[in-house]
């Protein structure tokens, strides 16, 4: 039986190995071109491997980072501490459970790497918004239906720029910047407020 407090299902676009995953970003120039600035508190949803991790660990006071993986939690806490950082905290459970994704606070950025391929994004959305600061800002990031890709989950659950901005626009948040990334080319990356705020 489905908890009442479960968000839905992700669906699953399988992982290549993490060396193979690396090949497709260059984390650090992709959340320069992002602009993502230095916020105190960071939400990452899905951290799978952690390439993203570490680098945003170093750009906020404080990340929270989901993974459902215990296998992967383990390696990325180890990953976390070899690089002397230690003002993360690693939820293992699925973000999509509702209760533990507002068990941690408010964050002043979410960051949605590969992860609108979903089922129902604008779930998800809704619930954003209750975990956010009203400042705050969601970095999204999803592969593009435009262009042939080595990987990725199949076209028929992508997700296009329009289609996000929709889902966003319903769930109350505004597009603020987009853009084609050279660290990322074979994404697409948008980044959104609350709406009402810039």
């Amino acid at each position: 039986m489905i908890p009442p407090d479960f968000l839905g299902p992700v669906r699953e676009s399988g992982m290549p190995s993490s060396e193979y995953w690396s090949t497709f970003f260059d984390p650090e120039k992709l959340l320069d071109e992002f602009g993502l600035k230095q916020h105190e508190r960071i939400l990452e949803l899905g951290a799978g491997y952690g390439h993203f991790t570490i680098p945003l660990a170093r750009r906020c006071q404080s990340l929270t980072t989901f993974e459902i993986e215990p296998g992967l939690c383990a390696k990325l806490e180890e990953r976390l501490r070899r690089e002397s950082l230690s003002n993360f905290w690693i939820v293992e459970g699925d973000f999509l459970d509702r209760n533990l994704l507002c068990s941690h606070g408010k964050f002043d950025a979410v960051i949605l790497f590969n992860i609108v391929h979903m089922e129902n994004p604008p779930v998800l959305l809704r619930e954003l918004k209750s975990v956010i600061q009203s400042d705050g800002l969601v970095y999204l990031l999803h592969w593009r239906t435009d262009i042939s890709t080595p990987r990725g989950p199949s076209l028929e659950i992508r997700s296009t720029p329009v289609q996000c901005k929709k889902w966003f626009a319903e769930c109350g948040f505004v597009c603020v910047r987009e853009l084609l990334p050279e660290a990322a080319p074979f994404h697409f990356a948008q980044v959104f407020s609350i709406a009402g705020e810039d």
